[in-house]
């Protein structure tokens, strides 16, 4: 999961939070699924850097938007707590 704000010179609201409580939940194909992030660094961000603009090419100029300021990836691990639920709930 890329913080690109879409090159915003703030960090997005989210990426801070998760960097204060990983546990989340994730919906994929309407299942739940519970995660926590782990912010990537070093070699392992400078990879998944590289997919991730191999993907989306803009995140490139959201670099120079941003002023400086480092776009945070994370990755989002299964923690197994439980089974997936059910639809995230709407709105």
């Amino acid at each position: 999961m890329i913080g690109s704000n879409w090159g915003q010179t703030h960090q997005p609201g989210w990426a801070t939070n998760l960097l204060a409580e990983p546990s989340a939940e994730v919906a994929v194909k309407g299942q739940r699924i519970p995660v926590r992030a782990e912010l990537a660094t070093g070699t392992d961000r400078d990879r998944l850097w590289r997919l991730l603009v191999t993907e989306w090419p803009a995140y490139r100029t959201y670099v120079q938007r941003a002023g400086g300021r480092e776009i945070r990836i994370f990755r989002l691990v299964p923690t197994g707590r439980g089974e997936p639920s059910g639809p995230p709930p709407a709105g």
